[in-house]
């Protein structure tokens, strides 16, 4: 898939998110505010979003059928849906922390570029005043 049809798959969800009727759920505004974090960034970080968005899915995707298959092979009694419950909060939480140090890292990346490109002005300019004088 190229980065152009994911970010239109991720409009379409956005999309449905938004137009559905009546109140939203609480997945429903976490995924907005995870979507509108993906659409504020430059092409180059938002692949990267992308692709870690596309692969926590697939991982919280695995986790509930994980639970599925708990449910069929054991009693459900009240205390399993509340471990059910945590351990999807909890990849919910690292999920979030992986997402602002893809974002953190990226920015710091960038700092660091800038900054070099500045020193290499400076050099240039620098070994350029020397040669002229």
């Amino acid at each position: 898939m190229t980065l152009d049809s994911e970010i239109l798959t991720f409009h379409a969800e956005y999309l449905r998110i938004v137009n559905k009727d009546g109140m939203f759920t609480d997945h429903e505004v976490k995924r907005l505010e995870v979507l509108k974090q993906i659409f504020a960034t430059e092409p180059e970080l938002q692949k990267l979003l992308i692709a870690l968005d596309v692969r926590q899915g697939k991982e919280t995707a695995a986790l509930i059928e994980q639970h599925r298959q708990a449910l069929k092979t054991s009693k459900a009694d009240a205390s399993i849906y509340v471990d059910f419950q945590n351990e999807h909060r909890e990849l919910e939480r690292r999920h979030d922390q992986e997402r602002d140090r893809y974002i953190r890292d990226h920015q710091n990346a960038s700092d660091l570029r800038r900054e070099l490109n500045e020193k290499q002005q400076t050099v240039a300019a620098e070994q350029e005043r020397k040669f002229t004088r």
